[in-house]
């Protein structure tokens, strides 16, 4: 049976992978902190090896890993701001380690990086050239440990840039599970901002991203991919999709400058090279996430 190491499975996307991945064949090893666990993580999936990404070198472990795939990270945006040691020590340090361990294995990586290495992009769609210019300190350290897989990396490496990513199980502090919380706990959904333009893609297209590259890793040196649909949608007009289906009034808030304004994937590349095609929509599935998020929180 193949062998993979997940860090972060425990998470949002990491659940959604480690069972897909299971269902597959995978037996699975994994790194997690447990500090932010879906509620769709299932340990019967999985082998728990370490609790502590920095701590991957001292692993004492004779396993021929067919590959790493990195998603452990502090993602929430505020938190890192506030947070900058923790989020270097995690984001980066971490990243480092989980390099360290790749190459004296000689194991490939696929790591899960963000759109917001991009901060404010000059025009849209944005693709893989773009400049990359983080305007808070969480797409700093996602485009730090980028760079330092891209320079001193000697394993194929696949860096996917995912976009927004929503789903069942996400961490009910992001935009989607809160704004529909809000609605049907508070009669009302509070936006900062509003006008902000950005690309919603479903952790199954997500999930369906790192199957086409594990299975494309072998002919990769290192590439950089877009995960998103190339759709954008107005921050504003995702609070009124919810209020349609929920009532409820919208709050509308200063925008905070941390947030990127805008932001569309071009996901040419993805679809040329991993023969990847986002199948879902945000405005086809939040039915299903409204029935989920309202019997939470």
């Amino acid at each position: 049976m193949n062998k993979i190491l997940v860090t972060g499975a425990a998470g949002f996307i990491g659940s959604h992978l480690v069972k897909t991945l299971y269902e597959s064949g995978y037996e699975i090893d994994i790194i997690d902190s447990f500090e932010n666990v879906s509620p769709l993580f299932k340990e019967d999936y999985v082998n728990i090896i370490s609790k502590d990404i920095k701590d991957i070198d001292k692993i004492n472990t004779s396993c021929k890993y067919e590959l790493i795939i990195h998603l452990a990270a502090k993602s929430t945006i505020l938190w890192c701001e506030g947070n900058l040691e923790n989020c270097i020590q995690d984001n980066i340090i971490g990243t480092y380690r989980v390099l360290k361990f790749a190459l004296k294995k000689e194991i490939p990586i696929i790591f899960a990086s963000s759109r917001d290495v991009y901060g404010e992009p000059l025009s849209l769609p944005v693709n893989e050239r773009a400049p990359t210019n983080p305007i808070n300190l969480y797409g700093m350290s996602k485009l730090y440990a980028e760079k330092i897989l891209e320079y001193k990396s000697s394993v194929p490496t696949i860096v996917l840039r995912l976009s927004n990513v929503y789903g069942i199980g996400d961490r009910i502090d992001r935009a989607i599970p809160r704004f529909i919380i809000g609605a049907k706990k508070y009669n009302k959904i509070i936006v900062y901002g509003g006008e902000q333009v950005l690309d919603y893609v479903s952790v199954k297209d997500v999930v369906n991203a790192f199957i086409k590259s594990i299975k494309q890793i072998s002919n990769i040196k290192y590439e950089v991919f877009n995960i998103g649909t190339g759709i954008g949608i107005t921050i504003a007009k995702l609070a009124e999709m919810v209020t349609e289906r929920l009532g409820g009034k919208i709050e509308f808030l200063p925008y905070r400058k941390v947030d990127a304004k805008k932001y569309i994937a071009d996901i040419g590349k993805a679809k040329e090279i991993l023969k990847w095609i986002p199948s879902r929509n945000i405005s086809n599935d939040l039915d299903n996430l409204v029935d989920y998020y309202s019997n939470i929180g």
